[in-house]
C-alpha cells in the first residue's frame, strides 16, 4: 500500500473542497519527509507553481509538478509520479522522480509541460480556478 498516494488524494480532495491555500504547504511538507527527501531548488530557480494532476492514460496515479522560474526568466518544471499500487520488492518507492522532461516520454499527455511558459500577468486568474479537468494548481506570486 502506498501511503503517499492516500495523502495526495486527501490534498486533492481538500483543494477541490475550497482549501486551495494549503496545497503548497501540504505538498512541500510531504516531499520533505525523510522517506522522500525531495529538495526544493535553491540556486537555479524560484518556486512559482505547485500542481497535482491525474493522468488520463493510467489509473490511480498522481503527478506532482514543481514549476520554477529560472534566472533567465524562463520556466521549468520538475515532476514526481505517485501510483496507488506502486511497490518494490526491496525498498518501497512511493514517489518516482522525473527530471529534465522525462515525464513527457513516459506519459504522452504531458508533452510540452516541462518547459511550458506561464503568463505572470494572468496569475490571479490561474490561481482562482482549476486549470484543467484533471489538474489543480497553486501559483506563488513574486516575493
Amino acid at each position: 500500500m502506498n501511503n503517499t498516494y492516500y495523502i495526495l488524494e486527501g490534498i486533492w480532495s481538500r483543494h477541490i473542497a475550497g482549501e486551495r491555500q494549503t496545497l503548497k504547504i501540504e505538498v512541500l511538507s510531504l516531499f520533505s519527509m525523510p522517506m522522500h527527501d525531495i529538495k526544493i531548488r535553491k540556486d537555479d530557480g524560484e518556486l512559482r507553481q505547485v500542481t497535482i494532476s491525474k493522468p488520463t492514460t493510467v489509473e490511480s496515479t498522481f503527478v506532482v509538478g514543481l514549476r520554477y522560474i529560472k534566472i533567465d526568466g524562463t520556466y521549468t518544471e520538475d515532476h514526481f509520479v505517485c501510483r496507488k499500487n506502486q511497490a518494490s520488492s526491496l525498498e518501497p518507492l512511493e514517489i518516482e522522480r522525473y527530471y529534465k522532461g522525462k515525464l513527457e516520454r513516459k506519459f504522452q499527455e504531458y508533452k510540452g509541460v516541462h518547459k511550458q511558459q506561464i503568463d505572470p500577468e494572468r496569475l490571479a486568474v490561474y490561481d482562482s480556478c482549476i486549470t484543467q479537468v484533471n489538474t489543480i494548481s497553486y501559483f506563488i506570486g513574486e516575493k
